[in-house]
């Protein structure tokens, strides 16, 4: 049971230290621990061509894929010989079925689609749409899967989505000269995101914005 927890925010990039005190450690996995683990896996055959296989070496589908992604959250995205693009389930049911996406790239946990008409469709994880428009582009962060940021570039602004695409905060995106893209940084649940001189400390684990604050030094 976590009895105590100290945030401390540290200088221009939002990094951030969480400091657990009277906390009993055990071997529970984090949310990104949970979200990208998988019982599945892809083997690639002499012809290039990736199957999916669980745990126990069971064929789930055929060698039918050219390129595959990582599963996170249960779900990862395929291509196959014919170059279309879609979203695959664990247990190899097709989420998102070709021919909807022409392209479609994982940023962090979120799914970028542009359909034939270059519209843009943002998913979640899980694969279900929850954004579309144009002018919108996803930013991830490496190896970080619990958020990533929405750029609208019609509104001017930047939106922090979770991993399930439900909308945390929204900042406008400033014109000034100087102004770096948003930083981040992750400690287990916990986010911290710079931007203009303005922290946002975040709570993935409940997807919920615990504080922000002007840091000006």
């Amino acid at each position: 049971m976590l009895i105590a927890a100290i945030i401390v925010v540290v200088g221009m990039v939002g990094f951030f230290v969480v400091k657990k005190s009277s906390f009993s450690q055990d071997s529970k996995k984090t949310l990104s621990e949970n979200i990208t683990s998988s019982n599945t896996f892809f083997l690639k055959n002499d012809e290039g061509l990736y199957a999916l296989f669980d745990i126990d070496g069971k064929n789930i589908t055929g060698f039918d894929f050219k390129n595959v992604g990582s599963f996170v959250n249960g779900t990862a995205n395929v291509e196959n010989t014919n170059k279309q693009h879609g979203i695959i389930s664990t247990s190899g049911k097709m989420i998102v079925n070709y021919g909807l996406c022409k392209y479609l790239f994982r940023e962090g946990p979120l799914y970028e689609c542009a359909d034939k008409d270059m519209n843009e469709i943002i998913m979640n994880s899980s694969g279900k749409t929850f954004l579309k428009g144009k002018d919108l582009e996803v930013i991830s962060f490496i190896g970080d899967y619990l958020y990533a940021i929405v750029e609208d570039k019609y509104k001017e602004e930047y939106t922090v989505y979770d991993y399930n695409g439900k909308a945390l905060t929204s900042f406008p995106i400033s014109n000034e000269s100087g102004v770096r893209s948003p930083e981040a940084n992750t400690i287990e649940n916990f986010v911290s995101i710079f931007y203009n001189n303005t922290n946002y400390i975040f709570d993935i684990s409940k997807s919920k914005l615990l504080v922000s604050f002007e840091d000006n030094d």
